[in-house]
């Protein structure tokens, strides 16, 4: 038996998804160069890290703490920018293929 509100209510939730599909696409680009940014920029902010550690530790700092702090800092940066770009990417992807199959 064919109900006429069944086949409005999958129209109004292809509306929603499409307007969904819509917002999230230029989203997930974007968070995709944020992710790149994060990735390429990761040494620089690490060093950036270093420095303020030693000067708020008032100008000196042994140089095995150094390290270690700009190290991690960079590996966390790195790391971070990886996930990002993962989760954007994949999330671009499964958009773009869901508008593919209309």
């Amino acid at each position: 038996m064919n109900r006429p509100w069944e086949k409005i209510d999958t129209t109004v939730n292809d509306v929603k998804q499409d307007k969904i599909r819509k917002t999230l696409l230029p989203v997930t680009v974007l968070a995709f160069v944020v992710g790149i940014f994060l990735i390429l920029s990761a040494a620089k902010l690490g060093i950036a890290r270093g420095e303020h550690a030693i000067h708020c530790n008032g100008g000196s700092m042994e140089t095995k703490k150094y390290y270690m702090i700009m190290e991690e800092s960079i590996c966390s940066y790195r790391t971070g920018g990886v996930l990002i770009c993962l989760l954007s990417g994949g999330t671009f992807i499964v958009c773009l293929f869901g508008e593919m199959k209309k």
